[in-house]
């Protein structure tokens, strides 16, 4: 069984936590799919769902994404019809329009729906949300909201701020305990 990593919008899962938690991943017997994803003002939901249909993604697959990569799970699902069988999710808020910062309007694409809330809470048997108190992208509502609308589970984690590359974080060590 396989784990697709998807990054955020910022960069790629090895500038921060990325290496050390594939290690993790394969230690325990899982392979790993790693699409990239355009970053910052490359974004569209267009290209990243272009980019997840060029690599092979079945169902029951896990996942492990980073920020914008949570609700960018959420609509991939949905858009293929796939079932997962565990979402890790790190750092992932629920946002709507009026949260969206100035010159970022791509990610309102982003948004999941209802319908795709709704889709992807049928069609996942396990969600998990990692999240930190110092997060400089997403307060505790995002969080709280996030947990709300997919029904995942919350894993607080002291201090490692949005995980992301500026938060220096290169491990989450947790992330075996829900293998």
């Amino acid at each position: 069984m396989n784990f697709v990593l998807i990054h955020g919008m910022s960069a790629p899962l090895d500038e921060s936590f990325g290496i050390k938690v594939k290690q993790r991943l394969v230690n325990h017997g899982f392979g790993i799919i790693e699409p990239l994803f355009p970053l910052e003002h490359e974004i569209t939901l267009d290209k990243w769902l272009e980019v997840m249909d060029k690599i092979k993604v079945e169902d029951n697959q896990n996942y492990l994404c980073h920020s914008l990569g949570c609700n960018f799970i959420i609509k991939y699902l949905f858009h293929k019809k796939l079932k997962a069988d565990t979402i890790i999710a790190v750092a992932g808020g629920y946002f709507n329009e009026s949260q969206v910062w100035p010159g970022f309007s791509p990610i309102k694409d982003f948004i999941p729906t209802e319908e795709e809330l709704d889709y992807f809470r049928k069609n996942t048997k396990a969600v998990y949300l990692i999240y930190s108190n110092n997060d400089h992208i997403y307060t505790q509502s995002y969080f709280d909201a996030y947990m709300e609308k997919t029904g995942a589970k919350g894993v607080f984690v002291k201090d490692q701020g949005h995980f992301g590359r500026s938060s220096k974080v290169k491990d989450i060590p947790i992330i075996e305990t829900l293998l």
